[in-house]
């Protein structure tokens, strides 16, 4: 099964657009803001994704104290070296720029990935870092998710419940704060839980018999499909008809992650698509300091002096930027998580051999 890697590699690109519109400082063309100004929404693609990853990859294997332990100790070290690294490349760069370091209370609450229950503290030192944060929160609260939630029918349930949690704690967060303190509104795990839920609910119906493309005919119509309902969303996000965007994610992000089950054509599922979303973590965290860099040693002005500031100009600085970040997420891959993974079944080899 690939068409779900082959999505959060997509996503993890759409993420890294989404960012050149906004952090590059080329002037927002309208179209291109039609287009990516809203493709953040990929982040609620990942957390619906990692659900049905790790439950799909869990399901019967959580029976017991050491194997929930294992579980935790596994997915530490599948996000953790990453995180540190970025962590450290933060305080390289405010080193070499002079610049103030943060708190030591910062230092804590992200090594413990713990800063999005702070408010204020919710962006933590690595750009983006807010969404691995409530996704290590997600880590904690699975193995007893996993046990409780083992039907569609609780999936549905729970996500009725949390959806609606959801929007009510984002309005009142949003009216109880003010400034940075406004951003925990959108940046906490309350009003992402409800995700997780659904790439749960997506598991269950995938184990219940869920429909898949078994010809190429129907593996184009998923295609297709697929690409409709990405359109739909984008516009849907910039003209939600009344409904809460909670609630269209709800149902947009479990429809792509389902056509992404059910089996893409080759011009989706390729080679090169399965190795983007193998490097698609790597590509999420290190578009930050990379569009930083660009901007500060002024290629995007210079694309700006030659090309204008139109829809032409973004493109190019997309390309630009979407060349480096996956460039350099391939070394970060293979230099930092790779290796992390290995020294998680070298120590545990080596517990074991103790034992």
């Amino acid at each position: 099964m690939h068409g779900p890697d082959v999505l959060r590699g997509l996503a993890a690109l759409g993420v890294v657009m989404f960012h050149v519109l906004y952090l590059s400082g080329i002037p927002i063309n309208e179209t291109a803001a039609a287009i990516t100004g809203r493709m953040d929404f990929f982040v609620r693609v990942f957390f619906v994704l990692s659900a049905f990853a790790i439950g799909h990859a869990y399901y019967s294997r959580m029976s017991s104290t050491e194997a929930i332990k294992v579980f935790y100790q596994k997915r530490f070290f599948r996000i953790a070296p990453l995180f540190y690294f970025m962590i450290l490349t933060g305080v390289v760069f405010r080193l070499a720029m002079d610049q103030p370091m943060p708190p030591l209370l910062d230092f804590i609450l992200s090594g413990s990935f713990l800063f999005t229950l702070a408010p204020g503290k919710q962006s933590g030192l690595v750009g983006g870092g807010w969404s691995i944060a409530i996704e290590w929160l997600f880590y904690f609260m699975f193995p007893l998710l996993l046990s409780s939630i083992r039907t569609v029918r609780s999936a549905a349930f729970a996500w009725v419940v949390l959806c609606l949690i959801a929007t009510l704690s984002k309005r009142y967060l949003q009216d109880s704060f003010d400034g940075q303190l406004n951003e925990f509104a959108s940046l906490n795990v309350l009003v992402h839980s409800q995700y997780f839920i659904l790439g749960l609910l997506i598991l269950h119906l995938s184990r219940a018999g869920m429909p898949t493309a078994r010809n190429a005919m129907q593996r184009q119509a998923v295609g297709v499909a697929f690409l409709a309902l990405l359109a739909c969303t984008i516009y849907s996000l910039h003209a939600p008809f009344g409904l809460q965007e909670e609630v269209l994610l709800s149902i947009a992000a479990p429809l792509m992650v389902g056509l992404s089950i059910a089996g893409f054509p080759r011009w989706l599922d390729n080679k090169a698509t399965r190795w983007l979303g193998l490097v698609s973590y790597s590509t999420y965290l290190v578009q930050f300091p990379l569009i930083q860099l660009l901007q500060m040693h002024g290629i995007y002005a210079e694309i700006g002096a030659h090309i204008g500031h139109g829809g032409l100009a973004f493109a190019a600085a997309a390309l630009v930027t979407l060349a480096c970040v996956v460039v350099t997420a391939a070394f970060t891959y293979y230099f930092v998580e790779v290796p992390g993974q290995r020294l998680y079944d070298k120590l545990r080899g080596g517990r074991l051999a103790r034992t």
